[in-house]
């Protein structure tokens, strides 16, 4: 119903900070004429529906986030325990709430005592939870343990797991990462966050190599020079419907009137973070929208059907937004006389004689037209299809450069780029949007941050709107790192391999993302394999010491292991 609206809050009970605190909701109706100090209808609470309790088994921290359900009308109301490593998921459809949750388990094993200032298990209690485009990825931003993470999202199920501590190790006395929000592409991830006594940042992350990666590509933005006060932070951030980042800012003895805006959250290299953004009525500091999450793709013709069809004279062409998100909508074609069900956001064409444009718009439920876009069909026998123009590799100091461009391109999804130490077995390291459907010149490229030592082999596998795909030819290239040292394969699985030619490197040291060694060992030869069978996924650092336990080299290595 359109004029209906759950309203979710976390009820913060008796205790203390972070303790008893039960998920409850109200049912709104705005067509209500609401207490009648206004022009009807203002809206109201549902006669019997205000104040329920959903769910109070568990103690929740304040976190709580809502992501549409594949392209249904249904959605996942997601909510965090605040004493052990689990989340709660509740299904929410047409015919109302499903009251008993399906629980993600990442850890049963009870958070200890908070440390002084704060009181009880308020660990996780603190912070933001946010999704990334595809919905297939949750960010999670711990502002009192602290800590930051990144989960895979099932999101038939409802279950989050593959949990990846981004940023770990920080201090609770002046690290804070509050909140946090992926960019519109899904791409990128934002945190902001205090460190160390006057230290104000923005970290970012490159998301597209998936969890058990995310980590690696922590990049910083120092924007203490913008703050106007020792204790003002960032605080709330969240993802606006014009693509950019907002965020709120502030401290408890200095509320501020300016929003807080990252302008370009795409481009990792100059964001165009402005702390002083918008000048707002009142204040902002600690909290901002928890806007529910649904995608309305731009130019959804042609990034879901395909775009731009040729066919041949008499014949008929599939168009129209196909896995379109149909969130409350209905459809219409103009022209509506040249399609066979006007009504419908997929439909044939009849047999065309001369080039033809369409125009689909996307009409919301309640009235008002969300989307409308234009495709045009082209009468021709020419089939084209995706056409290599070059493929090649480089050795950078920071990586490998992994280039490639088009002549043409027809219903082009993406590329992915897949890296193979012996020539046989691929895996994906990353992926390039294609262009769907192109006649010109493209220039594409992809970084490479972690090549194993030695030679790797590279190719593209390029994947079609239909799921249809195809491989380049491979590339190889003999990457050597500048020190002697080497660690390889990075990022790794179950086992990584210490090459220390012409140095005197007698030891191994593994500590987790927080400083404490989880595993040591001795170098017997030049090539020493460490078995990572009792590592969970995530980021950890090797540290390579010679005789006299001097450090002869440390790197960030991340373990992802798929089924962990």
């Amino acid at each position: 119903m359109c004029n209906q609206y759950y309203v979710f809050y976390i009820e913060h009970g008796a205790g203390g900070a972070g303790l008893n605190n039960s998920l409850h909701y109200s049912l709104v109706d705005m067509s209500l004429p609401g207490n009648g100090t206004m022009v009807s209808p203002l809206g109201d609470i549902v006669a019997g529906q205000k104040d329920i309790l959903l769910y109070n088994a568990d103690n929740l921290g304040e976190k709580i986030l809502i992501v549409q359900q594949v392209n249904t009308e249904n959605y996942w109301l997601i909510a965090r325990s605040n004493t052990v490593e689990t989340f709660y998921s509740f299904e929410v459809t047409s015919s109302g709430i499903n009251t008993t949750p399906i629980p993600s388990i990442v850890s049963l094993v009870p958070y200890p005592p908070a440390p002084l200032p704060f009181s009880g298990n308020v660990q996780t209690f603190l912070g933001w939870l946010a999704i990334n485009r595809d919905r297939d990825i949750i960010g999670e931003a711990n502002g009192v343990y602290p800590d930051v993470r990144v989960y895979d999202f099932n999101n038939l199920t409802g279950i989050l797991s593959n949990q990846e501590i981004i940023l770990g190790g920080l201090n609770y006395v002046w690290d804070i990462p509050y909140g946090l929000a992926f960019s519109e592409s899904g791409n990128s991830l934002y945190v902001g966050w205090s460190s160390s006594p006057g230290l104000k940042l923005f970290s970012s992350f490159d998301v597209t190599g998936g969890v058990g990666t995310v980590g690696s590509t922590i990049s910083d933005y120092d924007i203490s020079a913008q703050m106007t006060g020792s204790s003002d932070v960032p605080r709330a951030v969240v993802l606006g419907r014009d693509g950019k980042i907002y965020f709120g800012w502030g401290g408890t003895t200095n509320p501020q009137n300016q929003l807080g805006v990252i302008n370009d959250p795409d481009n990792l290299a100059v964001p165009n973070i402005i702390v002083n953004g918008y000048t707002v009525t009142n204040t902002a500091e600690l909290g901002l929208p928890n806007i529910p999450y649904y995608y309305h793709p731009n130019n959804f013709i042609d990034t879901l059907a395909g775009g731009d069809r040729i066919i041949c004279p008499t014949e008929q062409a599939t168009i129209g937004a196909i896995s379109y998100d149909s969130i409350w909508s209905t459809y219409s074609w103009e022209p509506a006389a040249m399609v066979l069900d006007p009504n419908n956001a997929v439909t044939l064409t009849i047999p065309l004689s001369l080039d033809q444009q369409y125009v689909l718009h996307t009409i919301h439920a309640c009235g008002d037209t969300i989307k409308s876009d234009t495709m045009l069909v082209s009468v021709s026998c020419i089939l084209l299809s995706v056409e290599l123009a070059e493929f090649s590799v480089s050795k950078q100091d920071n990586g490998v450069i992994v280039d490639w461009s088009t002549h043409t391109e027809k219903n082009s999804d993406k590329f992915l780029i897949q890296r193979s130490t012996d020539g046989i077995t691929f895996t994906t390291i990353g992926n390039v949007k294609g262009a769907g459907n192109s006649q010109h010149l493209i220039d594409y490229q992809f970084l490479d941050r972690f090549p194993a030592g030695g030679i790797n082999y590279y190719r593209l596998k390029q994947l079609d709107f239909d799921g249809s795909f195809e491989y380049s030819e491979i590339r190889t290239l003999n990457y050597t790192k500048k020190n002697t040292v080497q660690l390889y394969p990075n990022p790794a699985s179950d086992v990584i391999t210490i090459q220390t030619p012409n140095s005197n490197a007698r030891s191994f040291t593994i500590c987790g993302a927080q400083g404490s060694i989880v595993m040591e060992g001795s170098i017997l030869s030049n090539n020493t394999e460490i078995e990572l069978s009792e590592l969970n996924s995530g980021v950890y650092f090797v540290y390579v010491l010679d005789k006299n336990a001097k450090l002869l080299h440390e790197e960030k290595v991340v373990v992802h292991k798929q089924n962990k």
